[in-house]
């Protein structure tokens, strides 16, 4: 079994998150349930299982069953994409027969694994296949006068916008002449193409001064985590606890995990999308480690984008990206 490391740790969650998207929480079940891990009591009437959500339950497993053995398992199942079988191969989850292609029990799994989620495990329904639609004589017809009529608007919407431009400019007072053409492409119904050119005249001034234009970005907000505190012990689903002021438009906030060690990567856990107080189910996944949780603003859509990535919240990345701000103070926890 391989040492827990950040390589393996991250492997072993975009595993999890695969076999999560690609299964349903009764698939899961059952497996759990034939492989002997759990039984179908237990995780539907103790409210300890049957409150978790599918991501969730196979966390709880992997803690409570074993890395290796669930791995193993979910693999023989089928329930991993390639990408995920491979990235496992690599951190050394699976390396016997069950994984190697070359032999008959690995090319039945291979085969398994480039299926749909809904045909990898118990696959009940099968998708209906639709021909193309044909289209005779007069359906080319339509669609090519219906194509006629779409490039007469085009050209319509070409001419209605340069009209715009020449009053905006002049509204500005022209005396340097400037000449703007704007040409336009019609398809006949025959082929031949016809060629419409706009020509527009308008003048500018011949020396302008723009004045320098002020951009006031919006204030960031303030944010505290209020549990747990700094120096708790978590455990591996822990609830955070915090609160949030007045959030403004433009501006998301986001709740992180940084691995305390030299080196180690900034999970982004998910956004935090009102005002106020909140609260989020964090997963501190290795034992006895040290961690770092705080909140951050984006204040651009780029920056926003790359934070709800959900690829970084399982691989990680190795800092804050540009117009990503921590707007509160950092929570040092060790895991259980």
């Amino acid at each position: 079994m391989p040492p827990d490391t950040p390589s393996t740790d991250a492997a072993l969650l975009h595993a999890i998150a695969d076999a999560s998207r690609r299964l349903t929480r009764t698939q899961i079940e059952d497996f759990l349930v034939t492989r002997g891990f759990y039984s179908l009591s237990t995780l539907r009437a103790d409210p300890t299982y049957g409150s978790l959500g599918k991501r969730e339950l196979l966390d709880v497993a992997f803690e409570e069953r074993g890395r290796w053995e669930l791995t193993q398992a979910l693999a023989d199942e089928g329930a991993f994409s390639e990408e995920a079988l491979t990235e496992l191969r690599r951190a050394g989850f699976l390396e016997d027969a069950s994984t190697d292609q070359s032999t008959p029990e690995g090319k039945r799994l291979h085969q398994d694994n480039e299926r749909p989620a809904s045909q990898s495990v118990r696959m009940t329904s099968r998708p209906s296949q639709k021909s193309p639609p044909r289209h005779g004589t007069a359906g080319v017809l339509a669609l090519s006068s219906a194509q006629t009529r779409k490039d007469g608007i085009l050209v319509a919407f070409i001419g209605a916008l340069a009209l715009v431009v020449v009053g905006i400019i002049g509204y500005f007072a022209a005396i340097a002449p400037v000449q703007i053409s704007i040409h336009a492409t019609q398809t006949a119904e025959k082929g031949a193409e016809t060629r419409s050119s706009y020509t527009l005249t308008t003048a500018l001034p011949s020396s302008t001064t723009s004045p320098a234009t002020q951009v006031t970005l919006p204030a960031l907000p303030e944010a505290a985590i209020l549990s747990p505190r700094s120096g708790d012990v978590v455990s591996l689903h822990q609830l955070l606890e915090g609160s949030v002021s007045s959030i403004p438009p433009g501006i998301r906030v986001f709740l992180c995990v940084r691995a305390s060690a030299p080196g180690g990567l900034i999970y982004p856990q998910g956004e935090i999308d009102s005002s106020g107080e909140w609260e989020m189910m964090v997963t501190f996944q290795t034992s006895r480690a040290a961690y770092e949780t705080y909140v951050v603003a984006a204040s651009t859509q780029e920056a926003s984008t790359i934070m709800a990535e959900g690829h970084f919240a399982l691989a990680g990345m190795a800092e804050l990206p540009p117009d990503v701000t921590m707007i509160s103070a950092a929570v040092a926890v060790t895991r259980d």
